[in-house]
């Protein structure tokens, strides 16, 4: 917004991931409360909004900004260029679940990041002979990586997975039987908003891959993008 203050020129800003949207006027650390105000003025004073979710408008509320600005809604969609089907059949007597995505550590603060901290879900599905495949984020730490591929060893049906292209990714994981979004609202101290309004890849990675999908309901705009078409 330095650009337009400045210079005077149209500023368009594409909303995703607000710390307002997170958690509230009084977010519990210092850095994400001095984003409060910015957030405030890139919404009140930008000439456009582009929305890939409708985080836009709960983080709008929240800030009591009732800005005119023309508001763009422009979610997440697949490539046709990386449509693939149905890989490989697994055998008959296995089921298999892929999840692609960021994920923590044990260590990591629950109230941050408890919904992506995959412990919980690999020893419930280890315990029902559940195949559960993960696919990282290629940003994560070593740390992290040598977390779960020793859990990888001690649990038969968790399968610890090197992070792979897009392209790449769709091909491998279009095996499986389904693609899950396991969020939920009581995993993490972040608002419930945030999960409810949010968007993602996730599910148009699986619908790329041809995977039926496993979403939580607590999942409201992309649970919605899924039953509206018919997902």
């Amino acid at each position: 917004m330095i650009v337009k203050k400045d210079f005077n020129l149209k500023c368009i800003i594409s909303v995703k991931d607000t710390s307002v949207a997170s958690f509230g006027l009084n977010p519990p650390r210092w850095y994400l409360r001095k984003e409060i105000p910015s957030e405030r003025y890139a919404l009140k004073h930008a000439d456009a909004v582009l929305a890939e979710s409708l985080e836009v408008c709960h983080a709008s509320r929240i800030l009591r900004v009732n800005s005119k600005q023309n508001r763009i809604y422009f979610p997440n969609y697949c490539d046709d260029d990386n449509m693939v089907e149905r890989g490989q059949k697994l055998p008959r007597n296995e089921l298999h679940f892929v999840y692609v995505g960021g994920i923590r550590g044990i260590q990591d603060r629950k109230t941050d990041h408890g919904n992506i901290q995959m412990h919980w879900l690999i020893e419930a599905l280890d315990e029902q002979e559940v195949h559960f495949h993960i696919y990282p984020s290629p940003s994560l730490s070593r740390g992290v990586y040598e977390e779960y591929y020793q859990i990888e060893k001690e649990k038969k049906h968790f399968h610890m997975h090197s992070p792979l292209s897009p392209k790449e990714m769709n091909n491998e994981i279009s095996k499986y039987h389904f693609g899950l979004v396991p969020f939920f609202h009581e995993d993490t101290g972040r608002a419930k908003e945030k999960r409810y309004y949010s968007s993602s890849l996730k599910i148009f990675n699986y619908i790329e891959s041809s995977l039926p999908i496993l979403i939580s309901e607590d999942m409201g705009h992309q649970r919605w993008i899924m039953e509206r078409y018919g997902m």
